[in-house]
């Protein structure tokens, strides 16, 4: 500090000056700074808010569809049929405009064939995505735990391959449909035509799955109100390709029919070429709706010639003929029933708007228009399908 008395030398006074002008240029780059900073925040600011006004716009002109499929593992085969029936009226329903003006967003995920991974899919696309429809899953049956939760959290959830009665017995499911074949309407057509032919004696084979669990029970009851005699009931894990063991034991049986269920194309060839190894081709083979889409398959065709099965009495459809010249190689039962199932639900979302409850009573009060069962058919007490006729077909 310098007193009163002090003069400044020229050094000093030349120091000072430059500390003087230092603090002015100090001053201007703070303004400067402080200037900059403010015009980004109004320039990002407004863009953010155009960001946040384009991202409300979109999600006000779009509807969030869930679907959730077994595109890997064991269930594949399936899963990925019903994800490009879905996809398939998903484009046909955007191209003629949408619903009500709005396109659909499908958002899908893997089932894995797992019942976590079922489990995970469910609370992505509720928990992440804010989804309140789903199509599937795949199989849902058999992994309940995704049911469970679109339940609790009351996401209407249209199955194309899950049987209504299995999971009738698992629990009472109020969200919960279903557009697959009825297990107890295909096996009670099934045993009257055993009778109808003079086939007395059966033996069931089927896989170990909640679903063949179903189709076995269904067929008990018939087969016991009717009379029909059940020999003996044998059962296989997935991905089974070994049958020489029980096939010797059902030739011993010697029946007059095999009503069977498997899941898989190579479970499958390998139980019809082991069936014909040991010289069983005069036992008929018997099983539900799936097979006749095995019978699609020029290696599997071979083998099931001859073959019976229950099937929804309907006219080849317009869709049939389009889809599969487009996916020549999907072998999914599921196909058709997946179309059905995205299809009625849009036809509710159309009718009544995208509120939950008021889709849910549209689904439970009215009648829909099917590629599967043919018109005017209705979901029953048990969310299935009903006024559905069904016959038996033989693959030739």
């Amino acid at each position: 500090m310098y007193d009163n008395n002090h003069i400044l030398t020229k050094k000093e006074i030349i120091y000072l000056l430059n500390k003087i002008k230092m603090v002015k240029m100090n001053k201007k780059i703070i303004i400067g700074v402080t200037i900059i900073i403010l015009l980004l925040i109004i320039i990002f600011g407004t863009n953010l808010i155009k960001i946040t006004n384009i991202q409300e716009s979109e999600n006000n002109n779009i509807i969030k569809i869930g679907g959730i499929f077994g595109l890997s593992g064991f269930s594949s085969e399936w899963g990925e049929g019903e994800l490009r029936a879905v996809e398939f009226a998903v484009n046909e329903i955007n191209n003629n405009g949408g619903i009500n003006g709005k396109q659909i967003k499908l958002i899908v995920e893997d089932t894995q064939t797992d019942g976590i991974g079922t489990i995970n899919a469910f609370n992505k696309l509720i928990n992440i995505d804010k989804i309140k429809y789903i199509i599937g899953s795949t199989w849902l049956e058999t992994y309940i735990g995704g049911a469970e939760i679109a339940e609790k959290n009351k996401i209407i959830t249209i199955s194309p391959s899950s049987s209504v009665t299995s999971m009738k017995d698992q629990g009472y499911y109020k969200y919960i449909f279903s557009t697959w074949y009825r297990s107890d309407l295909e096996t009670k057509e099934i045993v009257n035509h055993m009778l109808d032919n003079n086939i007395s004696n059966v033996v069931l084979l089927f896989m170990n799955t909640a679903y063949w669990e179903d189709i076995s029970n269904q067929f008990k009851i018939n087969a016991k109100k009717n009379g029909l005699n059940v020999l003996q009931e044998f059962r296989f894990n997935a991905n089974e390709v070994d049958f020489k063991t029980i096939l010797t034991k059902v030739k011993q049986l010697n029946p007059d029919a095999i009503m069977f269920g498997v899941d898989d194309a190579s479970s499958l060839i390998a139980f019809l070429k082991q069936k014909e190894e040991l010289h069983m081709n005069s036992i008929q083979l018997f099983s539900e709706s799936s097979l006749g889409t095995y019978g699609r398959d020029p290696i599997l065709k071979e083998y099931l010639i001859g073959s019976k099965y229950a099937s929804p009495v309907i006219l080849d459809s317009e869709f049939k003929k389009i889809f599969y010249k487009q996916h020549t190689k999907i072998i999914s039962p599921s196909v058709e029933t997946a179309y059905d199932a995205i299809k009625i639900l849009t036809t509710a979302i159309k009718e009544v708007g995208e509120d939950t409850d008021s889709v849910l009573n549209y689904l439970k009060t009215n009648n829909f228009n099917t590629i599967t069962y043919g018109d005017k058919v209705s979901f029953d007490s048990l969310n299935g399908l009903t006024g559905v006729k069904y016959e038996i077909k033989t693959i030739n």
